[in-house]
């Protein structure tokens, strides 16, 4: 391996100077519409709901079939996916906790709950942690009240 490219230096040296040489081939899009499609209903979704990998390839199949019926055998492997999103210039974001399911209106709601029932028992508060400190303390046999 070494020494052919030893002997091909010369070759590898001009090929390197020229820039209409390009390295590796460009392949083009089999289905273009699909991709476009495809990037659409991602734009449209993603705030949505949480899009995975296979989520997107479950999607592009079902756009290629709806828009291509009879198609060729296509398969949509990670490779295919990362060179979509490239070529689209989609990032991938990582989504923590819960935030993509959560309804505000029904949040504000529950808060605004909480703080009247929080309000209404604030008298009993003491009562009920006396109540609480003194049966754990009759748990484990200590008498701190």
């Amino acid at each position: 391996m070494i020494s052919q490219t030893l002997k091909r230096s010369a070759e590898l040296l001009r090929c390197d100077e020229d820039p209409n040489i390009q390295s590796k081939c460009q392949r083009t899009v089999k289905f273009p519409t699909m991709e476009e499609t495809l990037v659409e209903w991602i734009l449209a979704n993603q705030e949505h709901i949480p899009i995975s990998r296979d989520l997107i390839k479950e999607n592009a199949a079902k756009i290629l079939d709806r828009l291509h019926p009879g198609h060729e055998l296509f398969e949509f492997s990670n490779g295919w996916l990362e060179t979509f999103k490239l070529r689209r210039g989609i990032k991938s974001f990582r989504r923590f906790g819960e935030s993509g399911f959560v309804d505000m209106n029904a949040v504000n709601l529950a808060s605004q709950e909480f703080a009247s029932c929080w309000t209404s028992m604030r008298g009993m508060t003491s009562t009920i942690w006396m109540k609480l400190a003194f049966s754990s303390a009759c748990r484990f046999g200590t008498s701190t009240v």
